[in-house]
């Protein structure tokens, strides 16, 4: 969780870069991206399993009935 907190503050700091027209060397665009990579995967990796809340299904129930 310490992580994607981390990748989020330095996601704010890189498009805060953009916005203020400050011009970055090329292996900080590339971190930029590599950051925005771990933030979309740790997402993925972090996301909610279980039953829905909204459905009351399970993650994997497919809707067939035994």
């Amino acid at each position: 969780m310490r992580v994607l907190v981390i990748t989020i503050v330095v996601l704010i700091a890189w498009v805060a870069t953009y916005i203020a027209g400050v011009s970055l060397p090329p292996w900080m665009h590339a971190l930029g991206f590599l950051d925005l990579a771990i933030f979309c995967a740790l997402l993925f990796y972090l996301r909610p399993r279980g039953r829905s809340p909204l459905t009351n299904k399970w993650g994997d129930d497919d809707g067939a009935r035994v």
